[in-house]
């Protein structure tokens, strides 16, 4: 029986290709995306606590309503009615806690702990979810507000052998593992720059994501970025304490490849487009619409499904969580989170610095200063 319930649009996204032959390099490199992003889950088990019951921890419930057999078996968010409206609307069999603490002192209850509150108190309740036995959580991003408490992070978990993964939702999401495929299959020839535009948002919220996106799919740590903010600040629905602005990155990484993101606060439409340039051919990706195109050197066209959008987000999530539950190794690590939030944090600096190129890794006071992100 499989254990994933996946909704119809998704399957047809996933539906095998139907092509002639011979297959051209382009339609066979598409084949290959199509085989890369299948749907192979092993039947188990869990159940899940959550920590944070607002728009991603919700969004997480809903992930876990994908997985057959599994149950969120306890919710805690420092607003009593928030934790209460989502056991009413999305888990009625969740026992609702009134503190962390109780909630960490029930660990038996379950087990998986997912971290979804705000970023800055991410690193607090991890620290105290391992003080307490908790050994598998997955933790939203940023994975923090100070790289300090990222690393004290990193060296905690390895000193107690616990397994945690960071919500960089796309590493798991299946057309994000057949585009990886699709690019490094050479059909577009070598790859030299990505760029990235999603619409009016946070190098915080979404930059880490792209960031992140950026260094798994070509394997390559970012070394340089140079950043320039909007001057427009909007306050945050999360709360007047944060701030994560708007605006435009270039970055650079290791292999050469040339990053661009532009978060632009006058794209009020969220585009959530994505093309990577190689010196044969192009890919766009459009997550909005679900769709992916390959233009081919000579300008030839083939267009296919991409799995975006809030089901391939829920899929991906759902596909974390199964794979912490059977002790896999995280495919998005803390190091990882570190890295994207290195990014985030080195945008603020260049931005400080009227928009020059700054070095990674960053060196200086920066390292300990926090940031208001949410």
């Amino acid at each position: 029986m499989p254990t994933l319930r996946i909704p119809s649009q998704v399957i047809k996204v996933l539906r095998p290709l139907q092509l002639g032959i011979p297959l051209s390099r382009e339609a066979w490199a598409l084949q290959r995306f199509k085989l890369d992003t299948a749907v192979r889950i092993k039947q188990t088990q869990a159940r899940v606590a959550v920590v944070g019951c607002g728009t991603i921890g919700r969004a997480i419930a809903r992930s876990v309503k994908l997985l057959d057999r599994w149950t969120l078996a306890g919710l805690y968010d420092r607003y009593p009615a928030t934790a209460q409206h989502m056991q009413s609307d999305l888990a009625p069999q969740a026992k609702v806690y009134d503190t962390l603490e109780a909630l960490l002192a029930n660990r038996e209850a379950w087990d998986i702990l997912v971290v979804a509150t705000t970023a800055d108190s991410h690193v607090a309740v991890a620290h105290a979810a391992l003080d307490a036995g908790v050994r598998k959580l997955l933790v939203e991003k940023p994975i923090a507000t100070c790289l300090a408490d990222a690393d004290a992070l990193i060296t905690k978990a390895q000193h107690v052998g616990a397994q945690i993964m960071v919500d960089h939702t796309r590493r798991w999401i299946p057309s994000g593992k057949g585009l990886q495929r699709l690019i490094a299959s050479g059909v577009i020839g070598k790859a030299c720059a990505i760029q990235f535009t999603f619409g009016r948002s946070g190098f915080s919220m979404i930059g880490t994501h792209l960031f992140d996106f950026a260094r798994w799919l070509f394997e390559s740590d970012i070394v340089a970025l140079r950043a320039e903010f909007d001057e427009v600040i909007r306050p945050s629905r999360r709360g007047a304490q944060f701030v994560d602005q708007s605006g435009r990155c270039q970055a650079l990484l290791a292999n050469g490849i040339r990053v661009t993101l532009d978060l632009s606060d006058d794209l009020v439409m969220k585009h959530a487009c994505l093309v990577v340039f190689g010196q044969a051919g192009r890919i766009e990706v459009d997550e909005r619409l679900g769709r992916m195109r390959l233009v081919g050197y000579g300008g030839r066209i083939w267009e296919e499904g991409y799995l975006g959008g809030p089901e391939a987000f829920s899929l991906g999530i759902a596909t974390a969580l199964l794979e912490l539950q059977e002790g896999r190794e995280p495919r998005c690590t803390v190091a990882d989170g570190r890295a994207a939030l290195e990014a985030a944090i080195a945008c603020q600096l260049s931005a400080r610095e009227g928009g020059q190129w700054v070095t990674l890794p960053l060196q200086g006071d920066i390292y300990d200063e926090t940031f208001p992100f949410a």
